[in-house]
């Protein structure tokens, strides 16, 4: 071991920082001055002074920043990054699966619905077909609703003092009738109207006369 005057000696011609001294004394210091103070080979000195191959704690400090760096790059990406990377990238695949689905889902409904309209659309045209057939076949089917709800407004009674005037050759049913109710009977297609002047009852308005004495 070095003596306390030597080792002073070799401090005070090195450096005054003890931290740098390693390093300074490796790079910077020549093996004769070394040799001429403390009678050691450089990597001698170095040896008992600053590193101390046979403690633990050198090695460890040595080794440690190794082995981090070792699992750094080679170990902690395996074990975490990469596995932590699948994660994410398996997750927004459940995303875009469950987005799909879903569009798919819309898609279907809209179909769906594109289709009961055709049907709905479909079962109107076929009962205004069946419709179109029954009132060439008879007219009197259609006739039906439509009375029913002739005589349900209340103009069962109108039609009646109606046909009366019409037939009694007197004419004077324009004066007495208000003009919406000739509309009515009019649109109905119960009255024949030629220049403005009442002619005569149509077909479906001599079955309507001839419900109106029946009921």
């Amino acid at each position: 071991m070095l003596s306390a005057s030597t080792a002073d000696n070799i401090n005070k011609e090195l450096i005054d920082y003890e931290d740098l001294l390693p390093i300074f004394t490796i790079f910077f210091m020549s093996e004769d001055i070394i040799w001429n103070n403390t009678h050691l080979l450089k990597n001698d000195y170095l040896s008992q002074n600053f590193f101390q191959y046979n403690s633990f704690l050198f090695w460890l400090w040595w080794v440690l920043p190794l082995m981090l760096t070792y699992l750094t790059i080679w170990k902690f990406s395996k074990w975490i990054i990469i596995p932590a990377y699948k994660k994410e990238l398996e997750t927004e695949t459940s995303k875009t699966l469950i987005r799909i689905s879903e569009e798919k889902k819309i898609e279907v409904a809209k179909l769906e619905l594109k289709e009961k309209k055709l049907e709905r659309a479909s079962i109107e045209v076929k009962q205004i077909s069946e419709e179109r057939k029954i009132k060439e076949a008879d007219p009197t089917v259609l006739w039906d609703k439509d009375y029913f709800n002739f005589k349900k407004l209340g103009y069962s009674y109108k039609f009646d003092s109606f046909i009366n005037e019409l037939y009694s050759g007197e004419k004077r049913y324009v004066h007495q009738f208000f003009s919406k109710d000739i509309a009515y009977f009019d649109v109905l297609g119960l009255i024949n109207v030629t220049d403005g002047e009442i002619k005569s009852l149509t077909e479906k308005g001599r079955y309507f006369a001839l419900k109106n004495k029946e009921n």
